[in-house]
């Protein structure tokens, strides 16, 4: 199972056991949102470490696309910001085809 390796193994084993009696009644995203807490539960140190770890991932993407559209992406905590803000000024003559972003901002 994802995220036991740290367990000792009888507690992995007790918790596979619970998690197959466990998803016979529910889906998988709830299986699998079930586990979560269930490790978070035994082991808050090791949550704690991989929610840092997943916080140091976070960013948001921008690119322009063939078609002189653009596309962006974000990878932010569900709990945190609740938008995306982002602040454009138009691109010089030379180059004009829309708006260049200059920065975004994050508000939650």
């Amino acid at each position: 199972m994802v995220g036991t390796c740290e367990l000792a193994v009888d507690v992995r084993v007790w918790l596979a056991g619970q998690a197959v009696e466990y998803a016979t009644t529910h889906t998988r995203g709830q299986v699998r949102a079930w586990l979560a807490r269930r490790i978070a539960r035994i082991d808050p140190e090791a949550a704690d470490r991989k929610h840092r770890a997943r916080v140091k991932k976070r960013c948001v993407r921008l690119w322009a696309d063939p078609d002189g559209m653009a596309t962006i992406s974000a990878y932010l905590s569900a709990r945190g910001p609740s938008g995306v803000g982002i602040v454009a000024r138009p691109r010089p003559r030379s180059t004009r085809r829309g708006m260049l972003p200059t920065r975004m901002r994050l508000w939650g």
